[in-house]
């Protein structure tokens, strides 16, 4: 099956496993537009996907599959590969790859091109004030606000006297005159 260089393509799906027992070879190298591959087959040997820029998620399940090509995949940042019969894989050109899973027995360490992956930075914990500290902040608001409620209630009533008003709890007089 050819497929190649197809412009609207945007997403290619052979699934399951038993749908197309006689396919042997697909190519869909050249589709600018291919952003998710999910390929299911026992009988598949070769699959280009070479200079398919945009795409970012493929999901192959190929037990034969022998060749895979992934040259020119600059936006790959998802593969999962299930081959017993793939023995070479480059993925130097897939400078996005954040998630890899290969059951592939046959495939050894040296036959695998990899990308220099930066390392994401690392997650650190939210630095937030401690809840005793919240929970004061949030009590001397409420306190302070019904302190500054009470002494315009007494400013308003208009009597003279001695208003204590507490802030946090630091207290003061004012003197009425």
């Amino acid at each position: 099956m050819e497929l190649r260089g197809s412009a609207n393509l945007s997403q290619f799906v052979c699934s399951p496993i038993t749908s197309c027992p006689s396919l042997q070879s697909v190519d869909l190298s050249n589709c600018a537009s291919l952003q998710f591959v999910l390929v299911q087959s026992a009988n598949l040997e070769t699959l280009n996907l070479s200079r398919c820029s945009s795409l970012g998620k493929a999901l192959i399940q190929c037990k034969g599959l022998r060749s895979l090509n992934l040259e020119g995949c600059d936006g790959l940042h998802t593969l999962m590969l299930w081959s017993d019969s793939l023995m070479e894989l480059d993925l130097s050109s897939c400078k996005e790859l954040r998630k890899l899973e290969l059951y592939c027995p046959e495939l050894y360490e040296d036959n695998i091109q990899m990308p220099k992956v930066k390392p994401l930075p690392a997650v650190q914990d939210p630095k937030h004030n401690p809840i005793a500290d919240l929970l004061a902040e949030n009590y001397n608001e409420q306190r302070r606000r019904e302190s500054d409620a009470r002494e315009a209630e007494n400013a308003g009533a208009g009597s003279n006297g001695v208003v204590a008003s507490g802030v946090a709890g630091n207290f003061f007089t004012h003197m009425k005159v």
